[in-house]
Formats: structure tokens, sequence, C-alpha cells
């Protein structure tokens, strides 16, 4: 089985913008944010091989999955046949992400 390609959308990438700059701005280390990053871009890569490990979140938006990545959580969705991974958010500790989901249910194109 030939793994899915990783696709990160606009929102996806500014949230692990957001949360690099939360960790440098809390730990006052540049490497602690991006330790944080590369974890959670590695967990973001595990769901290639297994697209549909993570849980079914249909829940809080239709089509959406989640994954947890340390004190991280990635909400992404499945495309075409399994062929794309599309990592939609990425949430940090306590964040409201029911909230925040619901602001983003449009669609993005890239």
């Amino acid at each position: 089985m030939i793994p899915a390609r990783l696709v990160f959308t606009r929102a996806a990438r500014a949230d692990l913008a957001v949360i690099a700059h939360h960790i440098q701005q809390n730990s006052g280390s540049s490497k602690s944010a991006l330790r944080a990053v590369a974890s959670i871009r590695a967990a973001a890569d595990s769901l290639c091989e297994f697209p549909l490990q993570g849980k079914d979140r249909s829940d809080l938006v239709p089509g959406i999955r989640s994954w947890p990545a340390g004190k991280a959580i990635i909400f992404y969705s499945v495309g075409g046949e399994r062929e794309t991974v599309v990592i939609r958010a990425i949430f940090y500790g306590g964040q409201n992400y029911d909230a925040i989901l619901a602001e983003r249910r449009k669609p993005e194109t890239e």
C-alpha cells in the first residue's frame, strides 16, 4: 500500500506557528518550540501509513478525525481512496477546539 500524501491547510500551518510562539514565550526556548513542532509533524506523518487510525469526530465536523500528538491534538480529513491526509487544525493544551472548529467549518482550498 502506498502511503497517503500529507497536506497542511493554511489554517493548520498558522496553528503550528501559534503553538511554536506560545511554547517559545512560555519556556523561553526556541529549541523547545522546534522540538514540539517536530513532534507534531511526526505524528501527522504517521497518519500517512494508516489514515483511518484517528478517532472519528464527525460529531464536531462531518468527515473529520482527530489524532493525539503529545499535548497537541491534530484534526484531519482523509481524501480520495485514502490517498491524501489533509491536516485541518492543530490545537495545543486546553484550547477550546469545539468552538474554533465551528468557526472553521467551511472547507479550505489550497
